[in-house]
């Protein structure tokens, strides 16, 4: 966790704040006529100047409270985005009563739908992630589709030509 604040120059508001402090100390008390003030003083405290400077201290307090507030002090996690390019593969089921089906085999056991599609999925991440599998190869077949502007009865008859000879072209049947 690393401390920051959003906008750190409104902390440069705290010098006003002390200058308006200061002024404050320094400025002469507005003050009652009243012919016996050591009688006052008396009632007062008398040398106990820090108690009459309270209102003036909280003052002060919440003016710098405020001022931090607006700078946004902000605790986060160092991250770091990393561009790269990929694939995301995402996967939906069809998970009602009718995936219980018991009509897969998988090593001549009858399994449901969903047990056969789950074996099939297994299957594609290991074929993904082994040696020369399907990170590694060469054939990109929706490489061209990005350049297409329509996608038309002709279009769709034009990729699959296109498709038919490259399975032609890579298993020679």
């Amino acid at each position: 966790m690393i401390f920051r604040l959003a906008h750190p120059a409104l902390l440069t508001l705290l010098i006003l704040v002390l200058a308006w402090f200061a002024w404050r100390l320094t400025r002469k008390p507005v003050g009652i006529t009243y012919s016996m003030t050591g009688t006052l003083a008396q009632l007062s405290g008398g040398s106990h100047r820090l108690a009459g400077h309270i209102p003036l201290i909280l003052r002060t307090g919440c003016l710098v409270l405020l001022v931090l507030a607006a700078a946004r002090p902000q605790l986060y996690n160092v991250s770091r985005d990393i561009d790269s390019s990929g694939v995301d593969i995402m996967l939906c089921l069809d998970t009602s009563g009718s995936m219980q089906a018991l009509d897969f085999t998988i090593d001549n056991q009858p399994v449901s739908r969903l047990a056969a599609v789950k074996k099939v999925v297994t299957d594609f991440i290991e074929k993904r992630d082994m040696k020369k599998g399907f990170k590694d190869s060469g054939l990109q077949l929706n490489r061209d589709l990005a350049k297409l502007e329509r996608w038309t009865e002709k279009e769709i008859l034009d990729r699959a030509t296109e498709l038919s000879r490259i399975g032609l072209e890579i298993w020679g049947i």
